[in-house]
């Protein structure tokens, strides 16, 4: 464990030991943590930074090769992040806005580094929701391993069209991975599949919709709307559910309104940003 500032830091890379350890964040705000505590797996290798004040955890940030994910955290516990950070390579940085702010302004500073391709989403949690008023003929299933090469493609257009690009292998990895998990759903249309999107582990009561992609022939029917409210109605039912939450592109007016209309309450700004490191000073 290192100290930074007042607070300490340390490394944590066991998913068992990162919900314990963390728990008293994670149970005081568990949607301004769902980044982090979603992405948490058994089947993925990561290092949890978790910073602590006198005992009590104040951040937690999820790094999983280059990309890495904050959860809500105090401005000092921000900067015990960025400190701690590799800065020789970039890095791509996704949570809360002012979090992820802050962490990109201390990281720069540590390497001479630039900000590239700022991207800002908004958070929502179900609130009473509303079916679509025109009944759809689709229905909701789990996909199996059948679909992984349509799954990881649309996934891959997933990233390109929201910019969070992901090479075609990493979304292939993803998408094995949700479908090994029984968490990729796929939306059904008289037999053929119109749109799918991923749940994530249910985590202190909180389970999020993600990935939500209607291929463009299939866009302007109702479609995502349709399945997206009859997921939601699915998990909120479930024992271990209290809330029901998913993000979009905030510039994204057609999917913001749509998850407006169907129920969902704005929760929180979220920020996604790549980190450049710039040149090394001459020696």
């Amino acid at each position: 464990m290192q100290r930074c500032c007042v607070e300490a830091i340390e490394v944590i890379s066991d998913t068992h030991a990162a919900l314990e350890q963390c728990g008293d964040l994670f149970r005081a705000d568990p949607v301004g943590s769902n980044m982090v505590t979603a992405a948490l797996s058994p089947a993925v290798e990561f290092e949890l930074l978790r910073v602590s004040d006198a005992g009590t955890t104040t951040g937690a940030a999820l790094r999983v090769g280059r990309t890495c994910a904050l959860s809500e955290m105090a401005f000092s516990a921000a900067l015990c992040v960025a400190n701690q950070l590799p800065v020789d390579g970039p890095l791509q940085i996704s949570g809360p806005a002012g979090a992820v702010a802050t962490v990109a302004g201390r990281w720069s500073e540590r390497c001479d580094g630039i900000v590239v391709a700022p991207e800002l989403f908004r958070m929502y949690r179900l609130g009473e929701l509303h079916e679509p008023s025109k009944r759809r003929k689709g229905r909701a299933f789990v996909s199996e391993q059948d679909r992984l090469e349509q799954a990881a493609e649309w996934s891959y257009a997933f990233g390109n069209e929201t910019g969070l690009v992901r090479t075609l292998d990493e979304s292939v990895a993803q998408m094995e991975q949700a479908i090994n998990e029984k968490r990729l759903i796929e939306y059904r249309v008289k037999g053929e599949v119109v749109s799918q999107l991923v749940i994530s582990a249910v985590r202190f009561g909180v389970v999020r919709i993600g990935l939500v992609y209607t291929p463009h022939g299939a866009r302007g029917r109702g479609h995502a709307s349709a399945f997206t409210a009859a997921v939601s109605a699915q998990q909120a039912e479930r024992q271990k559910v209290d809330q029901v939450v998913l993000n979009t592109q905030s510039s994204n007016a057609a999917t913001n309104r749509l998850y407006r209309r169907i129920g969902f309450v704005a929760a929180f700004e979220m920020l996604s940003v790549r980190l450049e490191p710039g040149p090394l000073p001459a020696a």
